[in-house]
């Protein structure tokens, strides 16, 4: 069985205060990153935070199928200075649009986004990573292109994955858990991010095969205690004022539609 349980909030506490940190947002340079920096941006201009730009240089033997290549002097040195300067182009343009404070000189690393993002998050101390969302064709997910998906994998600090089209602070968050302290974390994250009366979604998913890990709990059971446990949950938000409506269990498909809404994805969620 693979399902969902899904859990609506209505947040009515007063937004704002500081997240604890800066936000590390993630561009290449590529529009589908352009709400990932206009979010970041709007982000800090209500929480007061700090805006870092990384942009992740991929080796090349990991995009070039001639390893010819590679040999050519300076081929990377250029790649990496193209991609710092169509960052700074967007970073201007973000800039421009909308509130927030003007992004800084991004930061250049070389290595896979996965492993690159989570580390600097770590070392700079950050709140929270902002990646653009890409596409959600089953094919992406087959092949691992989805980079937000890849790196809340690893990731030890929240990730809020964000449309393209976005522009403004999110008004409905939605949440991965599988009950730990990390996704807690997340859902606390999440919390701080939206404005009052701004929804948070907390989504649990049911693994496909469940029976075949667990044969002696049925799914009436399991879900049973999805509901114990997402009540737990709730109560350690310590937010008093959040008004709670009906738990309620469907499939997984590839229709959700995610307008309008964004996915903040917590590491280690073993779903």
């Amino acid at each position: 069985m693979t399902g969902i349980a899904a859990e609506n909030a209505t947040v009515n506490a007063e937004a704002g205060g500081k997240l604890g940190g800066p936000i590390l947002v993630a561009t290449d340079g590529m529009p589908q990153s352009n709400g990932a920096l206009a979010v970041a941006r709007a982000l800090a201009a209500e929480t007061g935070s700090e805006v870092r730009v990384v942009t992740v240089h991929q080796s090349m033997a990991h995009i070039v199928p001639d390893p010819s290549a590679l040999l050519e002097p300076g081929t990377a040195t250029k790649r990496i200075a193209e991609q710092k300067e169509r960052v700074r182009r967007q970073c201007a343009m973000a800039s421009a649009e909308g509130p927030g404070p003007v992004l800084s000189e991004p930061e250049v690393s070389s290595g896979d986004p996965e492993r690159v993002l989570p580390r600097l998050a770590t070392a700079r101390r950050a709140a929270l990573i902002v990646v653009g969302l890409g596409q959600h064709e089953v094919i992406d997910r087959i092949f691992g292109s989805e980079t937000a998906l890849k790196v809340s994998r690893v990731s030890r600090v929240p990730v809020l994955a964000v449309p393209a089209q976005a522009r403004t602070v999110p008004r409905r968050v939605v949440v991965g858990l599988d009950f730990s302290g990390a996704s807690l974390e997340a859902a606390r994250v999440a919390l701080r991010l939206l404005p009052p009366g701004g929804e948070l979604h907390l989504v649990h998913v049911i693994p496909r095969g469940r029976l075949l890990i667990d044969p002696t709990t049925s799914d009436r059971e399991y879900e049973e205690m999805v509901r114990h446990r997402s009540a737990r949950f709730r109560s350690q938000l310590d937010v008093p004022n959040i008004d709670p409506t009906l738990t309620t269990f469907g499939k997984v498909t590839n229709n959700t539609s995610s307008t309008n809404r964004f996915l903040l994805i917590q590491a280690r969620l073993h779903f």
